[in-house]
């Protein structure tokens, strides 16, 4: 059974890099600069519409496993929803962000330390 779950997390983590590098290479073969990566986000959370909210939750959620930047997502909030609404959506976002980080952490890391 331990052995079956070392060979799971192995799995999962190579499925996450891979996905992970995959995704920057397809950004540098783009060849999109740093600075457009944030008005992309900006649309791709626009273009929900009324639920963007929710996208803009979702997004800050998964941050932690791409490695994006939380500053600038932060300040999309305050562009996209104004203050108050943005730091309410940004503390939600946070919250399950750092939850995100630490489930993931405790998985992968959890091996590592015995």
């Amino acid at each position: 059974m331990n052995d079956t779950k070392k060979i799971v997390k192995k799995i999962l983590f190579i499925i996450w890099m891979a996905a992970l590098v995959s995704l920057i290479i397809y950004y540098l073969k783009k060849g999109i600069p740093l600075t457009e990566y944030l008005k992309q986000v900006k649309y791709f959370i626009e273009k929900f519409g009324v639920i963007a909210p929710l996208a803009y939750i979702i997004v800050y959620t998964i941050r932690p496993l791409v490695f994006f930047p939380a500053t600038l997502l932060t300040t999309l909030s305050g562009l996209l929803f104004g203050p108050v609404y943005g730091i309410i959506y940004t503390i939600i976002g946070e919250n399950f962000s750092a939850n995100i980080g630490f489930i993931t952490g405790k998985y992968f890391g959890k091996t590592l330390m015995e």
